[in-house]
């Protein structure tokens, strides 16, 4: 009786697991689209905006952001490649907020400064760490490798 118990309990805490790191990945592929997708609207203003900052290769370091936000953020939603994603979501933020968040300090006169930055790259670390979950196309796609 108490293995039955426990079985379920163990079923359930991957479900939650599973349901969590779903969330997350949601999250944070939809916020990485909804600042990536703008910016291919009108690449050579983001890219202007990138050399503004003293970053060096700018035109290389700001389609490599597009691209990682767009990218990236697809590969989150779908959950392929969730670890590598996860990753170089964590290694990007952390870079954004070093260039464009640091030198205002936490705390800026206009509030707190790169919190957004810090959480994607958090969000990043997590799913490096524990990956995509069953609810994925890294799942799926295990599955798919068995049966063959």
């Amino acid at each position: 009786m108490a293995s039955i118990a426990n079985d379920e309990l163990t079923e359930r805490s991957g479900v939650v697991r599973s349901t969590g790191l779903l969330v997350l990945r949601v999250m944070v592929g939809l916020t990485l689209l909804v600042h990536g997708i703008p910016k291919l609207g009108r690449p050579g203003a983001f890219i202007e905006t990138v050399a503004g900052l003293g970053v060096p290769l700018p035109t290389v370091a700001g389609i490599l952001q597009m691209a990682g936000e767009v990218g990236l953020g697809v590969a989150l939603l779908v959950g392929v490649l969730s670890r590598v994603a996860g990753v170089l979501v964590a290694v990007m933020m952390a870079l954004t907020w070093a260039i464009v968040h640091a030198p205002e300090g936490l705390l800026s006169k206009s509030g707190i400064s790169g919190e957004s930055a810090v959480l994607l790259g958090l969000g990043g670390v997590v799913i490096a760490l524990l990956g995509a979950g069953a609810y994925s196309g890294d799942a799926l796609l295990a599955k798919l490798r068995k049966k063959a």
